[in-house]
């Protein structure tokens, strides 16, 4: 990861998806669920890691830099989740009514609050749970 002109620039080695898919289908997610946090595509890049044997393709994204005051307390996170729909699970953890989706890793360091005091989700782990859907 770097960051440059306001920008931070990653790049995913998709360890925790199974496809491209599947990462393109969190992607679009995230993108819809937290448009303030919204990720860019900037393309692929064939990556060689050590002990592999052939180059992978890797997606690079970009995101604005969040600029924020603190970290975002679990009842602050429980409450932005109930207006998107969301109840909490058990600690991080974050399911919809129907319970297609499923969403983790929503604590204060992925959840940070700006100076406005508006919540800025980023880097959540978010899993469609149902087939189909």
């Amino acid at each position: 990861m770097f960051q440059q002109n306001g920008v931070f620039y990653k790049r995913n080695n998709l360890a925790f998806h199974t496809s491209y898919l599947e990462y393109f289908e969190r992607l679009a997610l995230h993108n819809w669920l937290f448009p303030d946090t919204i990720y860019w595509l900037e393309g692929l890049m064939l990556v060689v890691e050590p002990g592999d044997e052939f180059p992978q393709l890797r997606p690079v994204l970009s995101q604005k830099a969040l600029r924020a005051v603190r970290g975002a307390t679990q009842n602050e996170v429980e409450a932005l989740m109930n207006k998107l729909g969301f109840v909490r699970r058990y600690e991080d953890n974050y399911t919809n009514a129907d319970q297609t989706l499923f969403i983790e890793d929503l604590h204060d360091q992925n959840v940070l609050v700006d100076a406005t005091g508006d919540l800025l989700v980023f880097d959540p782990v978010i899993y469609l749970t149902k087939p189909g859907v």
